[in-house]
């Protein structure tokens, strides 16, 4: 078995297209409207992130995450400042 996308719920999709294309180097492959947003990167691996029914913002675990392999180090510096600021809200 071969897994094809990941979907993770969001509030904003347009904040969270933003996010994934500038931190991650996703690019954008399909967007409808507010509601979803389709990704892909250089392997061919699929993420979408949506927020189908205008839902509030999901509440994920304390330990919830998702991992990565940071090929390019200036990336990861700027993920972490970002994670630390969100975090500080």
């Amino acid at each position: 078995m071969r897994l094809r996308h990941i979907n993770f719920q969001v509030s904003d999709v347009d904040a969270a297209r933003e996010f994934f294309e500038k931190f991650f180097g996703l690019r954008g492959t399909y967007q409808r409207e507010k509601q979803i947003a389709f990704f892909t990167d250089e392997t061919g691996f699929e993420f979408a992130v949506s927020n189908l029914f205008n839902s509030p913002a999901p509440i994920y675990s304390a330990d919830f995450h998702a991992g990565s392999f940071w090929a390019i180090p200036v990336r990861c510096v700027k993920f972490m400042s970002v994670r630390r600021n969100l975090a500080s809200r």
